[in-house]
């Protein structure tokens, strides 16, 4: 039931427990999205404000609206309390007067619903954006259409009893001396009021589609559509705020799936309304794939491939973009973009057992590979870039690198031999493996020059190598990525790997984050927007990317930290439901919290790969789940920590199939029950543990169910003791924990 799921997630506050500015955000999923404010206004001077309103293709009309009643104001910041809800907003009076703000669903629009506990006229003021040229004409009794000359927008608002257009306004506060007022809507008296407002830039078709909409239906159509991915992939635990903080990051990274230039994951808002290659496929496992939208998964694959370049004379060849703006805005300055898209697609193919699919689209993986090492590959196997050619990309006046990682990063080498790994498993797959064996090549000589270039006197991993060579010895989380990204085959030994996990919590990992430079160095910056230096110098030199933390945890519980790596995952919850944006997580945090002991965030405050990693790290790490579908085989390693000893779960699974999962922490290994709910075929399951380095292979049937306890000696499999199959590798165990924050007046950044 939607409504139900709706109330279980609905985020109360109260005016006392929000900031000054709380903002939050919804979208239309069609390139539009309203920014609004708790118990506030988009007042230009506050953070965000200036961005705030109804986005249309970059573009701002609408900035914000304020009722009166009885002609008098009805100020948000007088509100007494907030509902947020998956699909809408509303504000509460002490006296019961509710404002409810709906955005449409895959149309420009909203729906303003007002309900006062008595009848009373209300009025409407629409505030628009500075820099517009808006005239407006009443053109029925309940139409007003609004016209932009600049941006060439119409906004239609349309009410659900006769209104009365008045060019007179209504004296504002000075906040807004520089926005645009054109006059009141007068709704006349009533209780209640439904206001719908579509935006478009065809006269003639907003009016055709404004005819269709049914506020109820519609508020209905939203609610269901964003439920949907929820209840396909529905889990409760032992813990509901972890739950509620979970469920929420999958809405916000859905909300975030928008098809404007065909089907795409905008990076963040509010101002990454855009698809760029790099977030798209490092957001694409936790929005898409654990939550089983795989149709999904495929069409945003396929909208990056047809984006391709195909022209064997460029430098690009076989590269897709870092970013596209609009089809003839599209730039390719990137390095990862494509690696990353290779291991999405692999990652797909997992998933859904689609292998029609990976006859498809292998020609675009070989042409990836091709490309790559006919223009960036050097003798010794590396991918080769330029300094801001990798996510840490902020450019000094759109020139230089504040961030220099060329010419051979650490991650980018990770990512071009999983790259390799990739292309020769979908080579054997599809049967098209005429380059198989200088591909393996590639990837020995590849894997022998990264352990001897790369691996340091701490046994972890250096930052990138510099052109002449020489390894950098700043420490960052990029080292992370080398034993996260490689999906089938390692690339360092794990002894490496465990060093790897322990510096990066002992040198770069708080509580609350995982910072980008180790505050030990002295080109440390702890602040981001301040007037001592420029912004963009700070933007990976110390502050907290959220996205950071996914591939930090995954290593965390790899080597049996996952009660410590909880922590982490329990305080970003916090930061879902109670910082920022409700219900989402931000790009960034400042690494030191202020005198306060209060987290900053900074950067945008809804940022796809942030909500993805979070969720991920929920299935695939302390779930331990890894679907093989090509092979009809799952993997369950599952890591649950103390604080999450039970969990229930509807795992979608190949296509059109569901698993029902429960798994249950005990003193010694784990309790688990497998319920086949959708299952076309049988499909081997590997239970691997860890306390006992072994795993237990066994067959799921359709019409069977499996009941199986994991012990440290054995397994019970149906009520009966079976050994363990086979035995692997036991990992070191690391003793790590976090560091504290704390400030140093020596840091290079404020001399």
């Amino acid at each position: 039931d939607n409504i139900k799921i709706a109330d279980v997630l609905t985020l109360k506050f109260t005016a006392d427990q929000t900031r000054p500015y709380h903002p939050y955000v919804f979208t239309d999923q069609v390139g539009g999205f309203w920014q609004g404010c708790l118990f506030g206004y988009n007042y230009p001077h506050t953070p965000f404000g200036s961005l705030g309103g109804y986005t249309l293709n970059s573009q701002r009309l609408l900035t914000d609206f304020q009722i009166f009643r009885k002609n008098k104001p009805l100020s948000r910041h007088d509100a007494s309390d907030v509902f947020f809800r998956p699909h809408q907003i509303g504000h509460v009076w002490p006296d019961n007067f509710r404002e409810t703000l709906t955005v449409l669903d895959r149309q420009p629009g909203m729906i303003l619903q007002l309900k006062g506990p008595i009848p009373a006229n209300y009025q409407i003021q629409p505030i628009f954006h500075p820099q517009t040229e808006i005239t407006a004409t009443q053109i029925s009794p309940n139409k007003v259409l609004f016209h932009d000359a600049v941006s060439g927008q119409f906004l239609l608002i349309t009410t659900d009893s006769q209104l009365t257009w008045r060019k007179k306004n209504k004296t504002l506060g000075a906040e807004w001396e520089n926005h645009k007022q054109q006059g009141l809507l007068d709704l006349g008296t009533a209780a209640n009021h439904s206001i719908v407002l579509t935006l478009g830039y065809n006269r003639d078709e907003l009016l055709a589609e404004a005819s269709q909409i049914d506020p109820e239906i519609s508020i209905t159509d939203k609610l269901n559509r964003v439920c949907q991915p929820l209840r396909e992939s529905w889990f409760r635990s032992s813990n509901p705020e972890f739950d509620k903080a979970v469920h929420w990051a999958k809405l916000s990274g859905q909300a975030l799936v928008v098809r404007k230039f065909g089907l795409g994951i905008w990076a963040g808002l509010p101002w990454f309304d855009q698809n760029w290659g790099r977030d798209t496929f490092i957001a694409l496992p936790g929005i898409s794939l654990v939550t089983g939208q795989y149709e999904q998964a495929k069409s945003i694959i396929t909208g990056f491939t047809q984006w391709q370049q195909t022209d064997p004379n460029s430098p690009l060849w076989g590269r897709i973009p870092n970013r596209v703006n609009s089809p003839d805005d599209i730039i390719y300055n990137t390095a990862d973009s494509t690696p990353w898209l290779i291991r999405e697609i692999l990652e797909y193919l997992d998933y859904s057992g689609d292998m029609e699919f990976a006859e498809m689209i292998f020609p675009a993986v070989k042409l990836s590979i091709d490309g790559a090492l006919a223009n960036q590959v050097d003798k010794a196997g590396y991918l080769v870039h330029e300094n801001a050619d990798t996510w840490m990309d902020a450019r000094i006046r759109g020139r230089d690198a504040w961030s220099p990682r060329g010419n051979r990063a650490v991650e980018i080498q990770a990512l071009w031999y999983n790259q390799l790994l990739a292309g020769i498993r979908l080579a054997r797959l599809t049967g098209k493996g005429t380059q198989i064996l200088e591909w393996q090549r590639t990837v020995e000589k590849l894997r022998r020059n990264f352990n001897r270039d790369f691996l340091n006197t701490q046994q972890s991993l250096s930052d990138h190598l510099n052109e002449d060579g020489t390894p950098d010895s700043q420490v960052r989380p990029n080292q992370l990525l080398a034993i996260t990204v490689p999906r089938s085959q390692d690339l360092i030994p794990v002894k490496n790997q465990a060093a790897v996990v322990a510096e990066s919590v002992k040198k770069l990992a708080f509580e609350y984050g995982i910072a980008s430079l180790d505050p030990d160095d002295p080109d440390f910056h702890p602040l981001h927007h301040e007037q001592i230096f420029h912004f963009d110098a700070a933007y990976h030199n110390g502050l907290c990317w959220h996205w950071n933390t996914g591939p930090l945890i995954s290593g965390m519980v790899k080597f049996g930290q996952e009660n410590t790596a909880f922590r982490m995952t329990e305080n970003l919850a916090k930061q879902i439901l109670f910082l920022g944006m409700p219900g989402s997580l931000s790009e960034l945090v400042l690494p030191i919290v202020d005198e306060d002991h209060l987290l900053e965030i900074s950067g945008t405050y809804s940022q796809a790969w942030s909500v993805s990693e979070f969720v991920r790290n929920f299935y695939q790490d302390y779930l331990g789940i890894h679907p093989r579908m090509l092979s009809r085989e799952l993997i369950l390693a599952p890591h649950l920590p103390k604080h999450l000893p039970h969990v229930q779960l509807v795992l979608p699974i190949g296509i059109n199939e569901k698993l029902g999962i429960t798994i249950e922490r005990q003193k010694v290994g784990y309790q688990l029950t497998i319920d086949p709910i959708a299952l076309f075929d049988s499909l081997t399951i590997h239970l691997e543990s860890v306390i006992s380095a072994a795993a237990f292979d066994f067959v799921l049937r359709p019409d069977q169910a499996a009941k199986v306890r994991i012990r440290k000696n054995n397994v019970i499999l149906n009520r009966q003791k079976q050994p363990y199959t086979r035995k692997f590798e036991s990992l070191p165990e690391i003793a790590v924990d976090f560091r504290r924050p704390k400030w140093r007046d020596d840091w290079n950044s404020l001399q």
